[in-house]
């Protein structure tokens, strides 16, 4: 599997968002350093934009966090921008929906084709309930603690 997705300086031949998580995900990959550079460079070319499918989903958010880019984590969560999860709460989801264009910024259903609005889908909600409340409790010790 390595020879098909690696070449033999150590770069991952699938140069997508969902590739190189998945890559940093399972521990496909020798050279985790380039690896994670990929995909930086992938996520800054993309304007720090997902993406991703139906596939890196799940595996997204704590794939970064596991790797060092929290931030970046936190960046595509809180995005309000087209594609992100805020964008579509913006445009009055209450549930996920199956493509990030299923509405147009007029709020009208988009001529995409087979569109759900209330789709099952992974997200960033157990990363969030489990990450972003552990980061959100040390955030809220250290400003208890410090004005003690």
């Amino acid at each position: 599997m390595k020879k098909e997705y690696f070449s033999q300086t150590g770069r991952c031949c699938i140069k997508t968002q969902t590739g190189l998580l998945l890559a940093l995900k399972y521990g496909l990959s020798d050279n985790v350093a380039l690896t994670r550079d990929m995909l930086k460079k992938l996520f800054t070319a993309n304007d720090n934009k997902l993406q991703t499918g139906f596939t890196g989903m799940p595996i997204m958010c704590p794939t970064l966090s596991d790797n060092g880019m929290n931030g970046l984590a936190y960046t595509l969560l809180l995005n309000e921008e087209y594609p992100g999860w805020l964008h579509e709460i913006l445009l009055g989801a209450t549930t996920v929906w199956e493509r990030w264009n299923s509405l147009d910024e007029e709020g009208h259903i988009s001529s995409t084709g087979m569109n759900s609005l209330n789709h099952y889908s992974y997200g960033c909600s157990q990363w969030s309930g489990s990450t972003a409340m552990c980061w959100d409790f040390v955030w809220m010790k250290q400003i208890l603690v410090q004005n003690i």
